[in-house]
C-alpha cells in the first residue's frame, strides 16, 4: 500500500456506511502490505464492530494482511463472545493492547472501537475509564475519526451526569489534545 492510499483507504474504514466500510475491508485485503495503523483499523474493526459481516471480512483481511506472530497473539487472547463482555477490561484487555503495540501495531483505533461497542449499563463505567485511561496515554498524533466520533458521543450523552463525570473529563481532555 503507498502512502497516497492511505488516507482514502481510512476514510472507507471510518465511514458510518457499511458499504464503505466493506469497499475499505476489500481494498486492504487486496493490498500487498498493510501498514501498521491500517492493521489497527482493520483489527478494531475485527473486534468490535456491531456488523457480522464487517467483523467477517475484517477477520479475513486481518489474516491475510498480518504477519503470523501479529495473528498468533490475537488467536491467543481473542474469542468471538469477547466483543460485548465488560470484565475483558479488567486487566485482559489492557495485556492484549500491550501486546499488540509491541507487534508495531496503532491500537488507538482498536480502543475507540471498544469504548463504541459498551453498551449503556451500569457496570460499563469502570471499563470506559479503563479504556479512556489506555487511550490518554497513546500518541494520537493521527488522529481518527472514529476516535473524535466515540468521545463525542460519550460526551454528548445527557444520562451520563454527575455519576459519570470522570469519564466525561476523561473523554474531554483527550478531545482537547486531539484539536491542539
Amino acid at each position: 500500500m503507498t502512502e497516497d492510499t492511505s488516507p482514502n483507504l481510512r476514510k472507507f474504514l471510518e465511514s458510518d456506511d457499511p458499504a464503505m466500510v466493506m469497499m475499505g475491508l476489500s481494498m486492504a485485503k487486496g493490498s500487498a502490505k498493510a501498514s501498521n495503523e491500517v492493521l489497527g483499523m482493520v483489527l478494531g474493526l475485527y473486534l468490535f464492530h456491531d456488523d457480522n459481516d464487517i467483523r467477517s471480512l475484517a477477520k479475513t483481511t486481518f489474516g491475510k494482511s498480518a504477519p503470523s506472530d501479529l495473528r498468533k497473539t490475537v488467536k491467543n487472547y481473542w474469542q468471538a463472545e469477547y466483543r460485548t463482555t465488560v470484565w475483558i477490561w479488567n486487566g485482559w484487555m489492557q495485556k492484549m493492547v500491550l501486546d499488540i503495540e509491541d507487534a508495531g501495531i496503532n491500537t488507538t483505533y482498536i480502543l475507540a472501537r471498544g469504548l463504541m461497542s459498551l453498551k449503556d449499563t451500569e457496570e460499563v463505567d469502570e471499563a470506559r475509564f479503563k479504556i479512556l485511561d489506555m487511550l490518554g496515554k497513546r500518541n494520537l498524533s493521527v488522529s481518527h475519526l472514529t476516535v473524535r466520533s466515540s468521545l463525542k458521543n460519550l460526551i454528548s450523552t445527557k444520562k451520563w451526569g454527575y455519576k459519570h463525570r470522570e469519564n466525561v473529563e476523561a473523554a474531554s481532555k483527550i478531545l482537547e489534545e486531539l484539536d491542539s
